[in-house]
């Protein structure tokens, strides 16, 4: 059996588009650790923008839950709605089928 990567951190810098067409420049921090008895992972995305509080995201397995420079915070709905999604609609999942002794099917259009 093929196993895909356990843990790790990617860094990188992201862009946002603000609605009076300014930009803002930041750094972004995605830690994952999967965890090969469920069929999830633990993920923790990090936003840094100069002269901004950072927003952390973490999915802990059961839960969404943020932060705000350290301080816990409510998250929209819609927010953590798309964090669940990617977690569970991403390219990963599909390659990690075998892993969980799953079948891909084709169920048409």
């Amino acid at each position: 059996m093929y196993l895909l990567r356990q843990k790790g951190q990617l860094r990188g810098f992201v862009k946002a588009y603000l609605e009076d067409g300014s930009t803002r420049e930041g750094e972004i921090t995605i830690r994952f650790l999967h965890r090969l008895e469920k069929q999830d992972e633990l993920r923790q995305i990090e936003l840094r923008f100069p002269n901004a509080p950072t927003l952390t995201i973490t999915y802990d397995g059961e839960r969404v839950w943020g932060t705000e420079n350290g301080a816990p915070i409510v998250l929209r709905l819609r927010t953590e709605a798309a964090f669940r999604a990617e977690l569970k609609h991403n390219y990963e999942t599909l390659l990690r089928y075998r892993e969980y002794k799953a079948e891909v099917k084709y169920v048409g259009r």
